[in-house]
């Protein structure tokens, strides 16, 4: 974005095809060589995430680093819940293997622990449940409002920054590339600072969390199930990539689409008189099309990556289950 860089080159826009059916082809030729001119051109490279706050205030910075912590109580509650709910379960198979035992002073203080754990794992279970709520609510209120604050500012100081060029700058510009630029970019950057920025922080708070109390109580079937920990880091790495790469292709032909068909409409009295519209509809659909393709790639992309990442999650649970019992077995 031209906002935050020094430099803005926005790549040309499509060619006006306003002459006859007699030059369709050499003009559709022309809005084709100049989309591989644009690709190839040097690309502004990109700003760091902090640097996407840069028009936040201190208010809102102290708001952000207050849902971070939210986000982290959050995210630190659920191997705590599953513990609870072990602790739980633990208790009623000691009671019915009291039950088994026919041993009446057994059954009576398996029957007297049993009532103790539950009352005690119950209480704590309804107050994180609160907890978890007011921290959720806070993190998601927090991040989506200063999300959607910061946005709006990126852009008023985009339309401010084009509004400030040379005249030249406008006549390599589309006539809707600016407001296709501000609507498509500012919501990804807005997705990118809201509430996905927190989850994150609570996924990850979970995953350490989970690891700690897994290392704590079986060391030696976490280690085991450590192992697929670099399988779902490549598939996620190589997901991700992917996804990228085909999202910003297809809003290049968004927005390459999008100002053609503004200059369209606003000289729609030329096009009819020189009779080009099926030539500027076939340009036309040439973008929309490619940006269909691209996206119906990153939908295949992402299902397979959801699947291989599945597979490795059962696959998890199906050496837990083999490893553990082996554990079990071994009394270890």
């Amino acid at each position: 974005m031209a906002l935050f860089s020094e430099k803005s080159e926005p790549p040309d826009p499509v060619e006006k095809a306003t002459g006859d059916d007699g030059n369709s082809e050499k003009k559709a030729v022309d809005v084709h060589s100049k989309g591989e001119d644009a690709s190839s051109a040097e690309k502004v490279p990109p700003v760091s995430y902090t640097q996407l706050f840069r028009y936040s205030t201190k208010l809102e910075l102290l708001f952000d680093f207050i849902g971070i912590i939210c986000a982290i109580a959050s995210g630190a509650s659920q191997p705590l819940m599953t513990l609870l709910f072990g602790n739980i379960a633990q208790s009623f198979i000691e009671f019915a293997t009291a039950l088994q035992s026919n041993d009446p002073a057994t059954l009576a203080a398996r029957r007297s622990e049993l009532r103790r754990v539950s009352a005690r794992d119950a209480l704590w279970l309804t107050l994180m449940g609160v907890g978890v709520y007011a921290v959720t609510h806070a993190y998601m209120l927090i991040w989506t409002y200063t999300g959607e604050v910061n946005a709006k500012r990126i852009r008023e100081k985009y339309l401010a920054s084009v509004l400030r060029q040379e005249i030249a700058y406008f006549d390599k510009l589309g006539a809707g590339e600016v407001t296709t630029r501000i609507q498509n970019d500012t919501n990804l950057i807005q997705q990118g600072i809201s509430e996905k920025f927190p989850l994150m922080i609570s996924f990850i708070s979970e995953f350490i969390t989970g690891y700690a109390l897994a290392y704590a109580l079986s060391w030696r079937l976490s280690l085991v199930l450590s192992s697929i920990l670099p399988a779902l880091g490549i598939t996620g790495a190589a997901l991700t990539k992917f996804e990228a790469k085909y999202k910003e292709l297809a809003l290049k032909e968004s927005a390459e689409g999008g100002s053609l068909a503004e200059e369209v409409l606003s000289t729609a009295r030329t096009a009819q008189a020189f009779g080009s519209q099926k030539t500027l509809s076939t340009l036309y659909d040439g973008f929309a099309i490619r940006a269909y393709l691209l996206d119906a790639k990153m939908a295949i992309l992402r299902g397979i990556g959801v699947g291989i990442m599945t597979l490795i999650v059962y696959a998890a649970y199906a050496l837990a289950f083999w490893f553990g019992t082996t554990l079990i077995l071994q009394a270890k």
